[in-house]
């Protein structure tokens, strides 16, 4: 899990929202590596912008929707690091 407790439906829902069981979805690490080097800070700040809506959509408040999106995405940048090595 991410290291945060999500409880109940919501939970899941997010659990799912964010892929596999490490926590990535290798599909979003692929498509931002796509993007050109001098684009890509900005293709990071869409994605975490994408995954706050979500957590807001299923009823997180902006601290606990900030923490999660925070989590997801430096799971993600880990996992574009480690992919290139």
């Amino acid at each position: 899990m991410l290291g945060l407790r999500l409880a109940g439906a919501n939970g899941l829902m997010l659990e799912r929202a964010i892929g596999n069981r490490a926590g990535v979805d290798e599909r979003v690490v692929e498509l931002i590596a796509t993007v050109p080097e001098a684009k890509r800070a900005l293709a990071w700040a869409v994605a975490k912008r994408s995954y706050l809506q979500t957590a807001r959509t299923l009823g997180y408040d902006e601290h606990g929707a900030e923490e999660w999106a925070s989590e997801v995405i430096s799971r993600l940048q880990i996992a574009f690091i480690l992919r290139k090595s």
